[in-house]
């Protein structure tokens, strides 16, 4: 395991990062982007949450920011900033540091305040070095065998899963519907960065986070729901491994899916000739 500092400067830079290569092809990056750069964000976010305000008295666009603060809060403007930051900062790392991610990073904020600067670590599963060896000194014969029948099975349900119609529909979503939802999450009362955006999710369906699957059964379109739920002892963030949050769950819209009937209609689709 080896620490990379990676030291920059004001004048080429707005944040300072360091790369940390542990076993198992992981890297995990300790970054301070600069308060200027956060507040600047933060502005823009304004800016763009402004235009759609109504407040009375202004036009859209046109509230002053301590109106429009006072009526809407500013919680959210500074951690859609972090989000946008982070993603920034994220990416321009994993270019300066030729990394070669093969997943999304799990990142984890340690210090999101006005005024301050931003503090997070990402950590990302990356390619790994791969050494061959002499591999043609070991060869073998592999015999191909016809797949069993559960296997077959198990591949046309995937299939036909993965060509299925989401159909809106208006009552509460019930499991195997998928549900558009946006999630907040705060643990002992500290707002965490969003934690999912615009995200389809299927009710029902088991998450790592147990209880998170049954908790979009019941919403409909347009509903909030809180619910608490324990995060896993596996987090790979330890300030919130094993504890409880308080999820905030608005759903935006309930599908239901309509999976394709096996016939020949749907081998075609396929590029099979029949079924």
């Amino acid at each position: 395991m080896t620490d990379t500092p990676t030291t920059t400067t004001s004048a080429e830079r707005s944040f300072r990062h360091t790369v940390k290569r542990e076993p198992g092809a992981r890297v995990v990056l300790e970054v301070e982007a600069d308060a200027d750069r956060l507040s600047r964000q933060t502005d823009r976010v304004f800016e763009r949450h402004n235009q759609k305000a109504r407040i009375s008295g202004f036009r859209p666009g046109k509230a002053p920011r301590a109106m429009y603060e006072r009526q809407y809060g500013t919680e959210h403007l500074w951690a859609e900033a972090a989000e946008d930051v982070i993603d920034e900062t994220y990416r321009e790392i994993v270019e300066l540091e030729d990394i070669t991610p093969i997943d999304n990073p799990s990142v984890a904020v340690s210090q999101l305040e006005p005024g301050k600067p931003l503090k997070y670590t990402a950590t990302v599963v990356v390619k790994p070095d791969v050494d061959l060896g002499d591999y043609k000194a070991h060869g073998a014969v592999v015999e191909p065998k016809p797949p069993a029948d559960d296997e077959i099975e198990k591949t046309i349900e995937a299939m036909r899963e993965s060509h299925a119609e989401l159909r809106p529909i208006q009552r509460e979503a019930k499991a195997g519907d998928i549900v558009m939802v946006d999630i907040d999450v705060t643990v002992g009362g500290k707002q965490l960065p969003p934690f999912a955006r615009n995200a389809h999710v299927e009710a029902g369906r088991d998450s790592s986070i147990k209880g998170l699957g049954e908790a979009f059964m019941g919403l409909k379109a347009g509903e909030e729901k809180k619910v608490d739920l324990a995060f896993p002892d596996t987090t790979s963030d330890e300030t919130i491994r094993g504890k409880t949050g308080t999820f905030t769950i608005r759903a935006t819209q309930v599908s239901e899916k309509i999976v394709p009937p096996l016939d020949d209609g749907f081998a075609k689709t396929v590029g099979v000739g029949s079924v």
